[in-house]
């Protein structure tokens, strides 16, 4: 349901990215590594504005 949010149709799954994560900023880490990284930062992110990245889902109905 597409009400409450803006919906693209589109003819196969895909997303739209809107900001990367930083270069050289934090990386994923899985919880049996241990310590935790916190936050991964946006590409835009500064130290008076934080950002994170971002991306849309656009959506693929298939209809039978």
């Amino acid at each position: 349901d597409c009400s409450h949010h803006l919906c693209y149709l589109v003819a196969e799954p895909a997303i739209q990215i809107f900001e990367q994560p930083k270069q050289r900023g934090m990386r994923f880490r899985y919880k049996c590594e241990g310590r935790s990284a916190g936050s991964i930062p946006g590409e835009k992110s500064s130290d008076n504005n934080r950002t994170y990245p971002s991306l849309n889902l656009l959506l693929f109905l298939h209809r039978s």
